[in-house]
């Protein structure tokens, strides 16, 4: 999962290029925080089942970092956009490729949970004699 990482990087480009002016830079940034934001309130108001807690709560304090260093690193490219120095944008990238890491590491870890329940209920359907739907 990289879409999020190359956007940033996009806009930089075209920002750079004159593809973009800096108010359209800015209107992007603001609308990804924006919607950050919005998963962020998702995710701090999920419900979980408390058996399930335990092995979720790994993955979400990933996440949940995950896209905090994204509204950390769009908050840099934002100063960059303004002090346009090297500096700036090489702190704000590195940022977001840290964020990016970790949203991935979520990702797997969250692919890795749903396969050992869906695992667990193969076998437990398995014992209890079905063999899956009917063709």
């Amino acid at each position: 999962m990289n879409a999020p990482l190359e956007d940033l990087r996009r806009w930089v480009l075209e920002l750079r290029s004159q593809d973009i002016d800096g108010a359209e830079f800015l209107s992007r940034i603001e609308a990804r925080r924006a919607h950050y934001n919005r998963v962020l309130e998702a995710v701090g108001s999920l419900e979980i089942p408390q058996d399930m807690e335990a092995e979720v709560q790994e993955e979400l304090l990933a996440g949940r970092r995950g896209i905090q260093g994204f509204l950390e690193a769009l908050g840099a490219l934002s100063e960059w956009e303004r002090s346009r120095a090297s500096e700036d944008l090489d702190r704000a990238l590195a940022l977001a490729t840290q964020a990016n890491s970790l949203l991935n590491q979520a990702v797997s870890m969250n692919w890795k949970t749903f396969q050992t329940y869906q695992e667990a209920a193969e076998e437990f359907l398995a014992q209890v004699g079905y063999e899956g739907p009917s063709r």
